[in-house]
């Protein structure tokens, strides 16, 4: 995968992929660094969430295992386009509740 910076204008959340390891900052004050290796990475700034795991599953697709004390309690799957212009989005709350999204805007970072 290669390194982006993706905006998500909704919750105006930037995610930053760079050396091996995606940030997550959003206008809510939640953020997390972590490795796409499944190491498990503190999650800031949430009540729900107080961990982040992440793999990458492809060269496009990066799953997001959130954790409440080393407990899976969402599981969320990143997939950006074969153009490389937008992001699919889908959350499993793994009670049932499925959302999906589209259309986020990549941005390239600059050279």
């Amino acid at each position: 995968m290669r390194e982006m910076d993706v905006s998500n204008h909704v919750e105006d959340t930037s995610f930053k992929l760079s050396g091996g390891a995606l940030a997550m900052i959003d206008r809510m004050g939640r953020s997390f660094t972590a490795k796409l290796d499944g190491t498990p990475a503190p999650y800031k700034g949430s009540d729900e969430f107080n961990g982040v795991s992440l793999k990458l599953v492809d060269e496009r697709t990066i799953e997001e295992s959130d954790l409440n004390d080393g407990k899976v309690v969402k599981i969320s799957r990143w997939a950006l386009s074969p153009d490389g212009q937008t992001m699919h989005a889908r959350f499993d709350d793994l009670h049932g509740h499925i959302q999906e999204q589209d259309g986020h805007k990549v941005k390239e970072p600059a050279r």
